[in-house]
């Protein structure tokens, strides 16, 4: 465990050094929010990938060499989901990223040694209660991506950021209580919605896999949220009003309709 006072001097040192330039090429290349963002917006993002690049653990599933390409891509669209926060956030609870090439086999635990044996089919991501962020790399950059106009490291950080009070169950930490009365309101509803449109076979903004559970429609709204603002804002707005005041922040303000 670190003393507080030892991590505040060491990121103070940090944010004191220069943004590499190289870094920028990356963001202008990977992250289409990087260019739209103000100058008080990219001081931050730029701030918070300095940190999670140099404080997390990065990993590289089954050998995969992580170069700072990825590690900036990653760090940058988590950094986004935190720009409307009043101070910065750099994932405290978070030690550990991996990233895969592209779809992994899941490992089973410890836990699910002893159990009855269930086929496995191979994933793009897992965010697990108290232990890694999983991605893999295709589903984020590049031609193979699947799931065009989603976000992966969105979902799956947001998936983390669910789980701070203890449940992954689609309700992360909200302090106000009758903020917390609407979320509760309008996510259940939204939530009855996209199972009944998915299952009628309807078509939907919101990806279908969010009907699968609370805490999947949750990261899946969240994609939305950061990836089709205005989109999410006109079919869906109290949705997206109780996402804006829970990210502190009002992307279609500032990002383009992706359209």
């Amino acid at each position: 465990m670190i003393f507080p006072w030892i991590r505040t001097r060491r990121r103070r040192k940090l944010l004191a050094e220069a943004f590499p330039r190289q870094w920028f090429e990356v963001l202008k290349r990977q992250v289409r929010q990087f260019q739209y963002l103000n100058t008080q917006q990219r001081d931050r993002l730029e701030g918070c990938i300095q940190i999670l690049t140099a404080e997390k653990d990065w990993v590289g599933g089954g050998g995969f060499q992580l170069t700072d390409e990825i590690k900036v891509t990653v760090a940058a669209y988590a950094g986004v989901m935190t720009l409307g926060l009043d101070e910065p956030y750099y994932f405290d609870r978070l030690k550990t990223i991996i990233v895969y090439p592209g779809a992994y086999m899941p490992h089973r635990s410890r836990y699910e040694q002893h159990s009855e044996f269930t086929p496995q089919s191979p994933r793009l991501g897992e965010s697990w209660h108290r232990g890694p962020v999983i991605l893999s790399w295709a589903e984020i950059s590049g031609s193979q991506k699947q799931r065009p106009g989603n976000n992966l490291v969105i979902h799956e950080f947001a998936h983390h950021l669910d789980g701070l009070d203890g449940d992954v169950d689609g309700t992360p930490i909200i302090v106000d209580r009758q903020q917390g009365r609407t979320w509760y309101r309008v996510t259940e509803d939204e939530f009855q919605r996209l199972i009944h449109n998915a299952a009628s076979g309807e078509a939907t903004l919101l990806d279908r896999y969010g009907a699968s559970s609370r805490a999947e429609f949750f990261a899946v709204a969240s994609e939305c949220f950061f990836e089709r603002p205005h989109a999410l804002r006109d079919r869906h707005p109290e949705l997206y009003k109780v996402l804006t005041h829970l990210y502190c922040q009002d992307p279609a303000q500032w990002l383009p309709d992706a359209a």
